[in-house]
């Protein structure tokens, strides 16, 4: 699910009918519901991400030192290292890999999904509140 995706929902959600409160409050655990597993699916994307973010961090980092095996290369398509870099200058070559920024950049996507999961979370748990004072404010608009 995207970003976007996730807002949309929210955007239709986030509304609260005036015209049928009772509904609207018994509404809140099944948003809390739907929204809980969104962020739960999420938040093992996420964790498998920057599972795979190690991993991949790992096999370059012996790629960059000139000690991966060929047969890794192959499966990955990588040419042997023509060059030999020293060890405390791998983290330079690592930290402008091509494929460690796309994997970063996905992890940064999932980081705001949950982010995004969480604030909406927050939200739903005080949606009776809300609904409370809003109640209370047309009660003393008419004077009850």
């Amino acid at each position: 699910m995207t970003l976007d995706e996730i807002l949309s929902h929210w955007e239709k959600d986030s509304k609260i009918d005036r015209t049928d409160i009772s509904d609207e409050s018994l509404k809140v655990p099944e948003m809390h519901h739907k929204y809980l597993k969104m962020l739960s699916m999420e938040s093992l994307t996420l964790k498998k991400i920057k599972q795979d973010y190690k991993n991949l961090y790992k096999v370059k980092w012996e790629y960059y030192l000139g000690v991966l095996d060929y047969e890794t290369m192959k499966e990955h398509g990588w040419e042997p290292m023509p060059l030999k870099i020293l060890k405390q200058d791998v983290d330079i070559y690592i930290s402008s890999d091509k494929d460690l920024q796309a994997i970063n950049t996905k992890v940064a996507i999932q980081e705001e999904k949950c982010t995004a999961l969480e604030s909406i979370l927050k939200t739903i748990s005080v949606r009776n509140f809300t609904i409370k004072n809003y109640i209370d404010f047309e009660k003393f608009q008419v004077g009850a």
